[in-house]
């Protein structure tokens, strides 16, 4: 917006600003900034100064960047935890399955050790292979 104002003319302007309180990190004053200046500070990590002169600035990550860290931190071990306990499910799921099939095998008088039909398979365990019967 222009405004035309001639010499001597009184005019009066104004605005709503927000600010934000600081405190000096070194002497503790108090001093007020804008929240955009603050916001910009914050993203740039310019350093600025205190009305009494300390130089300061934020450095390093903010509490929001430090909890969206811990948040994305969590999710990937929880992650990691899960796939971990998915690939135990399976190999406990396919364990059992080889069992099953050996058990099916021995049932049908099949040696686990040798991989021969018997018509009597315990005889046979105990004169060809009697350490596999020792647990």
């Amino acid at each position: 917006m222009l405004v035309k104002v001639n010499s001597g003319e009184k005019i009066q302007i104004t605005e709503t600003m927000d600010f934000v309180l600081v405190e000096c990190c070194k002497c503790a004053t108090p001093f007020l900034m804008t929240t955009r200046l603050n916001k910009s500070l914050r993203e740039s990590e310019e350093t600025f100064f205190c009305p009494l002169g300390h130089e300061q600035g934020y450095y390093g990550k903010n509490t929001e960047e430090k909890l969206k860290d811990e948040v994305e931190k969590l999710k990937k071990e929880k992650e990691q935890e899960y796939e971990t306990m998915q690939n135990r499910f399976l190999d406990a799921v396919n364990e059992k399955i080889k069992i099953e099939k050996q058990l099916k095998r021995v049932h049908k008088g099949v040696c686990p050790c040798c991989n021969r039909s018997f018509v009597n398979l315990q005889q046979h365990m105990k004169t060809k292979h009697p350490e596999k019967l020792k647990i």
